[in-house]
C-alpha cells in the first residue's frame, strides 16, 4: 500500500490529482441523482433515467482515469493511443449500462446486487486496464498479477457495496 501511495504522491501532480477527485465526486452526485429519478418512474418510463445515469457513470469514471493518468509524471516522454483511449471510454460505459440495467432486472436483490456490482467493477477495472494500455511511451510496462487480481478484487467488492447501497437509498 505505501508503494502505492508513494509512487501518487511523487509521481504525479497532485493539482490535476485533485481535479480528478473534484470529477470523481460530482460524477457520483449526478450519478445518484439520475438513479434516483430513474426509481421514482414506472420501471419501462426509468430506462432513459437508468441509461442516462450509466453514460454519466461512465463518462465520469473514465474521465477521472484519464485526469488522473495526464497527472502521472513518470520522468519520460508519454502519449496516448486514440484507440485504446476510445476503447477505454466504451468499456466504461457500456460495462455501466450493463451493471444498471442488471440492477433493475426483475430478480431477487441477491441476485441483482451481486450481478451488477461484478459487472461494474469488471468493467471499472476493464477501462482501467484498457486506458493504461493506451499509454505509449519509451519502456515497457510490467504488472505484478498479485496487485492486478487484488485491483480487480477490490473494484468489484466495492461496485458490489455500493449496488447494495443504491438499492437501498432507492428502494425506501
Amino acid at each position: 500500500m505505501l508503494k502505492v501511495l508513494g509512487c501518487v504522491v511523487h509521481e504525479h501532480d497532485l493539482r490535476l490529482v485533485a481535479v480528478s477527485a473534484v470529477i470523481c465526486v460530482l460524477g457520483c452526485l449526478t450519478t445518484t441523482t439520475l438513479l434516483a429519478k430513474a426509481g421514482e418512474t414506472a420501471r419501462r418510463s426509468g430506462r432513459p433515467w437508468l441509461a442516462a445515469a450509466a453514460i454519466v457513470f461512465g463518462c465520469s469514471v473514465w474521465s477521472l482515469h484519464f485526469v488522473a493518468m495526464l497527472a502521472f509524471m513518470p520522468g519520460l516522454e508519454m502519449a496516448y493511443d486514440l484507440g485504446l483511449t476510445a476503447l477505454s471510454i466504451l468499456v466504461a460505459v457500456g460495462g455501466a449500462l450493463m451493471a444498471l440495467f442488471a440492477w433493475k432486472a426483475p430478480a431477487a436483490r441477491a441476485a441483482r446486487v451481486a450481478l451488477s456490482g461484478m459487472l461494474l467493477g469488471l468493467a471499472i477495472s476493464g477501462m482501467h486496464y484498457v486506458g493504461v494500455a493506451a499509454m505509449t511511451f519509451s519502456g515497457f510496462l510490467m504488472f505484478d498479477r498479485n496487485y492486478v487480481a487484488a485491483s480487480v478484487v477490490v473494484s468489484v467488492v466495492c461496485s458490489v457495496v455500493a449496488m447494495a447501497r443504491a438499492t437501498d437509498l432507492t428502494s425506501t
